[in-house]
Order: C-alpha cells, then structure tokens, then sequence
C-alpha cells in the first residue's frame, strides 16, 4: 500500500511540475516578446534622431556658407536680383549678383536652380565653368527650396540695407518616416547693412 500511495504522490507533482513549466515558459515568452519589441522601438528611434541631427547639422553648414559668402560683399557696390520666382503669393529670387570691392572685383553669383535643386556659388561669372556647389543632395538630406527676397520696412517700403534669405531641407525619407511625413527644416535669416 505504500507503493500506490507513492505513485499518486509522483503523478500528481509531475503534473504540478508540468503547469509550472508552461506557466514559466509563458511568462519567458512574454518577457522575450517584450524585450525584443523594445529593442526595435529603440532602434527606429535612434534611426530617426539621427537621421534629423544629420539633417539639423548639414543645413546648419549650407546656412554658414551662405552667411560667409553673403558678409563679404561690397557695402557700395549694388546688387542685382534675377531669376523671379512667385512663393506663397510673393516675389523672391533665385538668383543674386554682387561684387566684394569696387570696379576691379570680379562680380560674383549665388544661385539656385529650383530644377535640379543645387545651389552653387559662382566666384567670377566673367570666367566659365568655375562654379563651386554649395550643397549637393545625400540620401539623408536634400534641398527642397532657396530664394533672396528683399526685406520691407515698416511702413512698407523696400529696405535696401536688408535681404532675407530663405533654405528649406527635407531627410530625403532617410528618418524611415516614409515620404508623407518628412522631417523638414526651414530656415530664414537676414542680411543687414548691405546695399541692395
């Protein structure tokens, strides 16, 4: 009798040990799935913040360039605007001539080719072929639009000592975002003291 006793006690905790073990493997299973999807959560975040920090970064060079171009110019040679374009209802340029000195100075051009979306800084239009690009699109960031447009005064007059210069980039998709949900970035400055 104390066998048949000691069977149903074996059974009974084989069974108990069986519940436990798929009990466990449950709550293993849960925990993997969760640590794997935080992970991948993780990672795409990472993703995307890089993908906007390389963008932030990139643009912020375009703008420096731009700027350092831009404060050397002639503060009594004049400038020219050309290549109109019509954004959000107002008058803009893609493209502007200027001179760093008098006469002798070479006039120098800083355009944007909205076709093939490239600026490029050109140091002596007299000269063929020596443009320099001042951007060039990477597959994390891509120029999406520039202009020059001459800035107002208060009372509504052109100010000729000013100029606004305008640079919108976008992460090309690269933040994995997909193409309806771009990062953008838009920046906006304004060149002062200038004869425009």
């Amino acid at each position: 009798m104390k066998t048949s006793f000691h069977r149903r006690r074996s059974r009974g905790r084989r069974a108990a040990s069986l519940i436990e073990l798929v009990i466990s493997m449950t709550v293993s299973s849960g925990a993997a799935v969760l640590m794997v999807s935080l992970i991948l959560v993780t990672a795409v975040e990472q993703k995307r913040a890089l993908a906007d920090h390389r963008l932030q970064a990139d643009a912020s060079r375009v703008q420096d360039k731009i700027l350092g171009i831009l404060r050397e110019m002639s503060q009594t040679q004049s400038t020219q605007l050309g290549s109109s374009a019509t954004v959000n209802g107002r008058t803009v340029y893609r493209e502007i001539v200027f001179a760093r000195g008098g006469p002798p100075a070479p006039r120098e051009v800083l355009k944007y080719d909205a076709a093939n979306d490239k600026l490029f800084h050109d140091p002596d239009r007299s000269v063929a072929n020596n443009e320099t690009d001042l951007f060039v699109d990477r597959p994390w960031i891509r120029l999406t639009d520039c202009y020059f447009a001459p800035t107002l005064r208060p009372d509504g007059a052109v100010d000729r000592t000013a100029m606004e210069v305008f640079l919108a980039f976008d992460d090309n998709g690269a933040s994995g975002r997909g193409n309806s949900d771009l990062t953008e970035y838009r920046y906006s400055f304004v060149i002062r003291y200038r004869n425009f």
